[in-house]
């Protein structure tokens, strides 16, 4: 007679096992996304405002984080959407650099550089953007080649019809359409591609969605990432190449 906790029903399919090139693009597309994020917020706060259509309309932005200050001096935050203001003091719109209050949308320690520097800025955006391209590139070949996106996403129970459709949407076309926007950002691209801009309904529309895309890709990755921490065996696959056996 077996006893009761080794019946069918209680045993765990092994975590599927990593190559080392899974594990490696996995690890890049985290360094890429969480560095394309901080710089990007970096870049936002040069001019903390969104719009939509090809040109900037100051007088009514779609969104807008401002920092004031009273007649009496004081320090004061507002974050605007579809003209409702809020207040956002001590939120955003202030932030503290070497010992003195500075107004910023998103505070320093959310951004790259933690100093409001939009060249440094953009430099680790551009840099960290193409080494995110060529990531995505080389690991979608490596799918393709040994045909391993088919198998490991049919896989009986590896995921529900919802995370399917998560994962298919972020891959094929979150993250083009985060790389197309952020290329319309480009005067140089638009003088090559001046239709590319047009497809967004303008280059800040396209700036707008980009914003938006950035937040959506962000909740993904904590959503994705505190996933992974419930299934250690998964968790351990990915980062040491094997998970935990069946139990």
């Amino acid at each position: 007679m077996q006893a009761g906790g080794d019946n069918g029903s209680s045993r765990r399919p092994a975590a599927p096992s990593r190559s080392w090139i899974v594990r490696l693009a996995h690890a890049l597309n985290l360094l890429c996304l969480v560095v394309l994020f901080m710089s990007g917020l970096q870049i936002f706060n040069a001019h903390p405002a969104l719009y939509w259509g090809e040109a900037s309309d100051l007088d009514a932005p779609l969104a807008a984080i401002e920092a004031t200050w009273t007649e009496t001096g004081d320090q004061v935050a507002t974050a605007t959407l579809f003209g409702h203001a809020v207040e956002t003091t001590g939120l955003l719109g202030w932030t503290w650099r070497k010992g003195e209050l500075d107004p910023a949308a998103f505070p320093a320690w959310l951004t790259i550089p933690n100093r409001q520097d939009l060249a440094t800025g953009r430099v680790w955006h551009f840099a960290f953007a193409w080494l995110l391209v060529a990531n995505g590139l080389a690991y979608l070949l490596h799918l393709l080649v040994r045909r391993r996106w088919a198998r490991d996403f049919r896989a009986p129970g590896a995921y529900g019809p919802a995370q399917r459709a998560v994962y298919l949407a972020v891959v094929f076309l979150a993250l083009p359409a985060m790389v197309a926007t952020g290329l319309c950002m480009s005067p140089a691209i638009l003088v090559i591609a001046p239709w590319l801009a047009d497809l967004f309904g303008g280059r800040q529309s396209a700036r707008t969605l980009h914003f938006l895309l950035a937040w959506s890709l962000a909740a993904f990755t904590l959503v994705h990432g505190l996933l992974a921490l419930r299934s250690p065996g998964r968790l351990g696959a990915m980062i040491f190449g094997r998970g935990g056996g069946a139990r």
